[in-house]
């Protein structure tokens, strides 16, 4: 609480000396902000126009008054050029108006007594509860839930899902050209100039796509623990120009002033701090830029990379950050799930084993403890984190993404990351998550204090790849029970059991994945889960409405991977590692349009009869640790068994 009003005082003290006109305002970063805030406005049309356009009606909705208003929203990028033209008053009379003096600030830190007298409170209001109600009562309420249950239950009219028409599967893609160094060379940028194995890509778009991915697969546990360290902090410390040394303020100025977006994750499609995303053992570099800052962007790039220098100071701030986030982190209960169930069958020689909140806790401690040692102790440090970058962005590959034929780029600013003694670029050694997997069997309960629901994640074999004949007809039968006013919603959510569920596929681990989130009543919603799928294999009959809706679905999920530019170069880098071709969608949508009940019930058959099999799978618990010792006694009952953990550090996170 001491830090907190610390950063409150310091902010507004901040805030009261430029507003008096004792700190003059920064036009520089202003204008510069707004620049960027203009070519992020113009580039939402194209990565999310969906979102951006429907958001500015709504806000229209809401707020406007008239048509000027509708077309000012409609087209911010008018409004921020004339911004660009306001003077340093306009700008300090807006601070004087609305950062006042009146204001209200509102604090909270974690409290382990409260969570305790919260969960003592909620037992008693339950027993009181039991006792105001006695058996009458509580036989009367339970009467009057079932008939609300029922009601909510009742099926649709016969055939009111199958008169809502699908479109055909003959519809208009965003067309792409590609090539790579394996490959045909590129008439628009040669392939044979760039000292590192690439991948190009032309369509029509306005910017330039820019993906860096490194390979660690190599790289000794030693340096893997520091990777979150060193993503955190990418883009942030001082660079080697020449003879000169760059502050770091200088370079994260510069990369808000060239690129539209800028970010990095381990792995692909999982973001934050502590998170490692599919294929984790590669590391992501994501930049967009507009075309004239291309160059600007790459020497950038090569920057950041490989001429930044390591400090002390900025080494600490980083392992302070994200500390800092380690409290919010361990408080969402879905999260340390997912991160401890992976984490038990992962081995040591990946970057998910690393990448863990506890064991990065662990870690950022002993780290700042190091550093504020001084001395040797620090010294060490500091050699130790300018070796394992040098280690983890060794062996790197690109994918880059343009207009080609609208826009000539230069293949020259790549040269300077030729690597020593590598004359032909090797192309990327590709693996599939499954191959990093063991230990299966078994499972576990989780206590996560502040979590006061409950969330259920189950591991079973699944397919391995992303092969459309096995694809197809599984995602189909997969929908059928998870689907609106299917099976699952209408006797899981329906009655209440639990908010969320889900049975998916994970191909590059080569399983499915059953999971329930914020479940009010765990073991009851995974028996009924299990007994929908028995029963459906016993009986092996589709309902026809639902058998349609359910394709419709998947259909949809499928198109929307496609629904604009920047989602076809994501989804055109992910083919790669897919080890599909460039038409997999158009495929996979002709595929599952053309999915028979037969063929869904054989996947279904195949792949269902282990999904509740604990012995072949993996399953997580996560709930409060009042509740830990409760939930594994009830799925005893049902013949689970499993390990209990009333804490994070109990568990094996800690080893």
């Amino acid at each position: 609480m001491d830090k907190l009003e610390q950063a409150r005082d310091d902010a507004l003290k901040c805030l009261k000396t430029v507003c008096v006109g004792e700190e003059a305002l920064d036009m520089d970063r202003l204008r510069r902000l707004l620049r960027k805030q203009l070519r992020e406005a113009i580039a939402s049309l194209e990565s999310d126009p969906h979102h951006a356009v429907a958001f500015r009606c709504i806000g229209d909705a809401l707020y406007s008054q008239n048509e000027d208003h509708f077309i000012s929203r409609m087209n911010p990028q008018t409004d921020l050029v004339a911004l660009l033209e306001e003077s340093s008053e306009y700008w300090l009379s807006l601070l004087q108006k609305y950062f006042t003096d009146d204001l209200v600030t509102i604090m909270g830190s974690p409290s382990i007594d409260l969570q305790t007298k919260m969960a003592e409170e909620e037992k008693s209001r339950i027993e009181e509860q039991r006792a105001q109600l006695g058996e009458t009562g509580l036989a009367e309420k339970a009467a009057r839930l079932q008939e609300a249950m029922d009601f909510n239950e009742r099926p649709p009219p016969p055939g009111t899902l199958a008169s809502v028409p699908v479109p055909p599967c003959s519809f208009k893609c965003h067309n792409i050209n590609s090539w790579s160094s394996d490959g045909e060379n590129c008439p628009h940028f040669d392939l044979k100039e760039i000292p590192m194995y690439t991948r190009v890509h032309s369509l029509k778009t306005n910017f330039v796509y820019i993906n860096l991915i490194f390979d660690t697969s190599s790289v000794d546990e030693s340096s893997r623990k520091w990777l979150p360290l060193h993503m955190n902090g990418l883009a942030e410390c001082p660079v080697r120009r020449g003879d000169i040394l760059v502050p770091h303020e200088d370079v994260i100025s510069e990369t808000e002033q060239l690129t539209v977006m800028f970010g990095n994750n381990v792995g692909f499609e999982r973001i934050g701090n502590f998170s490692v995303g599919h294929f984790g053992n590669f590391v992501h570099i994501e930049t967009r830029c507009e075309p004239q800052d291309y160059e600007a962007v790459v020497n950038h790039l090569y920057e950041i990379l490989f001429a930044a220098e390591i400090t002390k100071e900025r080494l600490l701030v980083f392992a302070q950050r994200l500390i800092n986030d380690v409290a919010q982190v361990r408080r969402s209960g879905d999260k340390m799930m997912y991160d401890a169930l992976r984490d038990s069958i992962y081995s040591k020689n990946s970057n998910m084993h690393w990448c863990t909140v506890l064991r990065q806790q662990k870690f950022l401690k002993e780290l700042i403890e190091q550093l504020n040692a001084g001395g040797d102790s620090a010294e060490a440090a500091l050699l130790e984190a300018r070796k394992t970058f040098k280690s983890i962005t060794q062996d790197v590959w690109l994918h880059i993404a343009s207009d080609f034929e609208r826009y000539k780029l230069s293949t020259e600013p790549w040269k300077k990351f030729a690597r020593e003694n590598e004359i032909t670029p090797v192309p990327p050694r590709l693996y599939w998550d499954a191959d990093l997997l063991s230990g299966w069997g078994g499972g576990f309960v989780l206590g996560v204090g502040g979590w006061e629901s409950c969330c259920v994640a189950q591991f079973s074999p699944g397919p391995k790849g992303h092969a459309i004949e096995d694809v197809a007809p599984l995602m189909v039968a997969l929908n059928y029970f998870t689907q609106l006013e299917g099976p699952m919603w209408r006797l899981i959510r329906g009655c209440g059991l639990s908010y969320g569920y889900a049975i998916r596929m994970s191909p590059n681990e080569g399983r499915l994945i059953f999971s329930l989130y914020r479940a009010t009543n765990a073991v009851a919603a995974y028996t009924k889960a299990k007994s929908i799928v028995e029963e459906y294999l016993n009986d092996a009959n589709f309902d026809e409405d639902l058998f349609e809706s359910a394709k419709s679905t998947v259909l949809f999920e499928v198109v929307e991977n496609e629904k604009c530019p920047a989602d076809v170069v994501k989804r055109s880098l992910l083919n790669y590692l897919y080890r599909v071709g460039a038409t997999y969608n158009n495929e996979l949508v002709r595929a599952i349009s053309a999915v028979t009940p037969e063929a869904a019930t054989a996947a279904a058959t195949r792949w269902l009869p282990a999904l509740f099999d604990v012995s072949q799978g993996k399953l997580a618990i996560v709930c409060n640790p009042t509740k830990a010792k409760d939930m594994n006694t009830a799925f005893e009952k049902l013949n689970v068994k499993l390990d209990v953990f009333e804490s994070m550090e109990a568990s094996h996170f800690n080893n």
